[in-house]
């Protein structure tokens, strides 16, 4: 490796460990990232999905599969599909079950079934394969099954590939065989392919499908492109040692990518001719990641290898304790979402590489948010700030901006982004008097929250204390009314009225007392007191009950 790949070697964000080794591809939905585990075997009986943060790599939950293995994940919005395959014959545990972000059950679909295939979605439906031979088009939302038809193949576990076409969508389903089925989503067979020529061969990885063509290697180191129109074949290209499986493929619109058992090769899209060829000195049975203009493979040698998609040049390796077999994947981390790579080892170690990108790139393609995360991840917080503050994502810049000890365009971005709370502790340390106004903002913002009596009435109570430390009396009052309004309490109010008050003559006060708040006043007192009203008749009247709204007026002699 040349001294530019080892400058390029970024540092690891975190690392976690889990109790079983990974056995299938990791997902990200929202800020989790779940990876399917299962015991050691063979035999395995069980498996056990686990969320990981992927902020910092703690664990979230576990799901736990009894004689289950699982099959496949797939994201729908803020859910995680996972399909299952039985272990036990007597059970029949294939099942599709959607998970919500807490690894609570929305759905379960068991049909009684031993195999359920990984899911595939397009728009609102999921489709998967039960027992190889039925193809299901479910509800995502629901789980509720709305096509079924059965298939004269023995389809694969992998997931079928979706595409849109004119009136619907396509599904691409892989077979335990040399065939290739197009099954439209209402059930009907488009077309269906058969390498007559391998019969012995299997079609069983998820295909791609780019410019109107269906990529998809056969069991023997070869890959096929054929036409989506009606299946037939367009070119037939060798990759890898004869007879060897490849990977399942991927493509960054110019180029396929495909592990074997000798590295990492790359055909040419339009005619499958080999571009370049990455050698490897064991096998590469995960699928790669394209990432912008890299390539990102695990291998059996412990090494994840980023290459440049052009040439196939190394750009750099990081090393893992055990051999990877699943495809790393690209995720967030951190407090400010910096981009990497997410590789996971047999020994159930995974490891996130935050990646080594340039903020002007991601510029250039218009992603300031992660431009502003390479800027942060390099220290430079002020200059990720103001990209984002330039680019209306107010919120995200006020934390770059505290990041980097500058409070006021914080306090003011916190402001734009009507973060409130947040933006008055900026004017709370800078001694702004800014500070009670965001408080009252923050305040008012209650009002159409699903917050509760007490949260509201302690945001009022704030504001007031803010506006009386600026001697505002006027807006400080205002605030108090409005706690008394959310506490339910009284706010009394009274006026006095005399016909002239004369020195050492007897004299009567009539007073109105009021309760202009929100509760009802209870044992009020009114008293009068001092010297000047020696020899009174009565200096005091008492009120047991005043309920809001209501006045009453009474004498003191």
């Amino acid at each position: 490796m040349d001294s530019q790949a080892k400058r390029s070697i970024s540092k690891i964000l975190w690392s976690a460990e889990l109790d079983q080794p990974p056995a299938g591809p990791p997902l990200t939905v929202g800020d989790l990232l779940l990876i399917p585990t299962q015991e050691l075997g063979p035999p395995a009986y069980h498996a056990t999905l686990h969320a990981l943060s992927t902020a910092d790599g703690s664990l979230r939950w576990r799901y736990p599969f009894k004689y289950a293995l699982i099959s496949g994940l797939q994201a729908f919005e803020t859910s995680a599909l996972i399909s299952t395959t039985s272990t036990d014959l007597m059970r029949g545990e294939g099942a599709l079950i959607a998970l919500d972000a807490a690894g609570q059950e929305r759905w379960r679909w068991a049909p009684g079934v031993q195999q359920v295939s990984a899911p595939a979605v397009a728009g609102n439906s999921v489709c998967v394969v039960t027992d190889a031979q039925s193809f299901v088009v479910l509800d995502a939302d629901t789980g509720i099954e709305q096509v079924r038809t059965s298939l004269n193949a023995s389809a694969s576990l992998s997931a079928p590939a979706l595409s849109k076409v004119e009136g619907g969508g396509v599904a691409y389903v892989p077979c335990r065989a040399p065939h290739l089925l197009a099954v439209d989503l209402d059930g009907h067979l488009r077309w269906r392919f058969d390498a007559d020529d391998a019969p012995d061969v299997w079609m069983d990885k998820t295909p791609i499908i780019v410019n109107g063509h269906i990529f998809s290697p056969l069991s023997i180191g070869t890959v096929l492109a054929l036409r989506a129109t009606d299946g037939s074949l367009a070119w037939r290209a060798p990759a890898g040692p004869a007879v060897k499986p490849l990977s399942q493929p991927v493509t960054d619109g110019l180029r396929l990518f495909v592990g074997a058992r000798d590295g990492l090769h790359t055909l040419d899209l339009t005619d499958g001719h080999e571009m370049w060829h990455f050698p490897t000195e064991r096998q590469i049975t995960a699928a790669p990641i394209v990432i912008g203009s890299s390539v990102y493979v695990g291998c059996h040698d412990h090494n994840l290898y980023a290459l440049d998609g052009a040439t196939g040049r190394e750009l750099w390796r990081h090393e893992v304790e055990g051999r990877i077999e699943v495809p790393p994947i690209m995720v967030p981390c951190g407090e400010f979402l910096i981009p990497c790579v997410l590789v996971a080892d047999r020994g159930g170690v995974l490891v996130a590489i935050a990646l080594p990108l340039d903020a002007e790139d991601y510029e250039a393609a218009g992603r300031w948010t992660e431009a502003a995360s390479v800027y942060a991840a390099q220290g430079q917080f002020i200059q990720g700030a103001k990209l984002l503050e330039s680019h209306g994502e107010s919120a995200k810049a006020a934390e770059m901006w505290k990041a980097a000890g500058e409070w006021e365009p914080a306090a003011k971005q916190y402001e734009a982004a009507e973060v409130w709370q947040q933006a008055a502790e900026m004017w709370a340390a800078l001694g702004s008097p800014r500070q009670a106004e965001t408080l009252s903002l923050h305040a008012q913002s209650l009002a159409g929250q699903s917050c509760g009596d007490r949260e509201r009435a302690a945001a009022w109570a704030a504001a007031a204390q803010a506006f009386e430390a600026e001697g505002d009396v006027l807006r400080a009052t205002a605030c108090r009314r409005e706690v008394a309004r959310w506490r339910k309490q009284p706010i009394i109010t009274m006026d006095v009225q005399h016909d002239g008050l004369v020195l050492n003559a007897w004299s009567r006060l009539q007073f109105t007392v009021r309760n202009e708040g929100h509760g009802p006043a209870l044992h009020l007192v009114i008293r009068a007191s001092g010297d000047e009203f020696e020899g009174q008749v009565m200096t005091t009247r008492q009120i047991f009950t005043l309920r809001a709204g209501r006045e009453r007026t009474d004498c003191l002699d």
